[in-house]
């Protein structure tokens, strides 16, 4: 009896030994996986940081540091608002708020003010971070610098400004189609796409009664003639000029027309 107690005893204690082999091997691969983690995350080049629900910083990736220029041991423990400009500040608190398990990630494109008063433009991306008891205990984000991107939005735009300030005012009339073909691309019909007041006023229509619709629809009554002339010219990309009367409008005009892009085509009407 003795002995087979001291074989059940020896029995447990090689158990025991096994199980905190397994608990060491398990915990030093955990180990090695979160090194691997912080190393590839600290050299993403996107800024990669965590914050608590009251915007404190937990942890910032290289690139944050770099970006901030701040050490990290600066950085943790701070507000990650206090880089934000004031007048996106309330719109990025709101951004975070809105944050939830059912949504997801979601993105947010703000100012930021850097250590030489320099204002640029990220891009915000920030999922929520719960524990068991489904509570928020942390937001996890990625910024990435979209100033070029903006930057060139804003220029795009203007120039889109421009480009309808000048055909709003133009004295001649202006008109913007696109075309639509059949399968041997010959001309079905085309869209009117824009136009401007002088355009409203030889065809005695409001724009909301020409944008979108069809040529057909509009002007049923329209010549085969104007078709055939600007047709190519949407497909070929080669401009026109000609004269013609239009007994729709019961003018005379002389057009020019040209093709922005594959199947649109531009024209300008003046009465002569």
């Amino acid at each position: 009896m003795a002995t087979k107690g001291k074989s059940g005893g020896t029995g447990k204690k090689i158990l025991n030994a096994e199980r905190r082999t397994v608990r060491r091997n398990r915990d030093k691969d955990l180990l090695q996986t979160e090194i691997l983690y912080q190393t590839i995350v600290d050299e993403h080049t996107d800024l990669i940081y965590r914050f608590r629900p009251d915007g404190i910083l937990t942890f910032v990736n290289q690139a944050y540091c770099h970006y901030f220029e701040k050490k990290r041991e600066q950085l943790i423990g701070s507000s990650f608002l206090i880089f934000v400009h004031p007048a996106d500040r309330v719109l990025v608190k709101n951004h975070i708020a809105l944050l939830n398990r059912k949504d997801g990630a979601a993105s947010l494109e703000h100012r930021v003010q850097l250590a030489n008063g320099e204002i640029r433009w990220q891009q915000l991306t920030g999922r929520a971070i719960y524990d068991q008891s489904d509570r928020v205990t942390e937001f996890q984000a990625m910024g990435r610098d979209v100033t070029k991107l903006i930057q060139t939005q804003k220029a795009l735009q203007n120039s889109r400004d421009h480009y309808h300030s000048l055909i709003s005012k133009m004295g001649n009339a202006f008109v913007l189609v696109r075309y639509i073909f059949d399968s041997d691309r010959n001309v079905k019909d085309c869209i009117l796409v824009e136009a401007n007041q002088a355009f409203e006023k030889i065809s005695g229509l409001q724009m909301d009664q020409i944008i979108d619709k069809s040529v057909t629809t509009v002007f049923p009554g329209t010549e085969k003639f104007w078709f055939d002339q600007s047709g190519p010219v949407a497909t070929t990309g080669k401009p026109t000029q000609f004269e013609q009367c239009s007994k729709l409008f019961d003018n005379y005009f002389e057009v020019v027309a040209y093709s922005p892009q594959k199947d649109y085509v531009a024209a300008v009407y003046t009465d002569i």
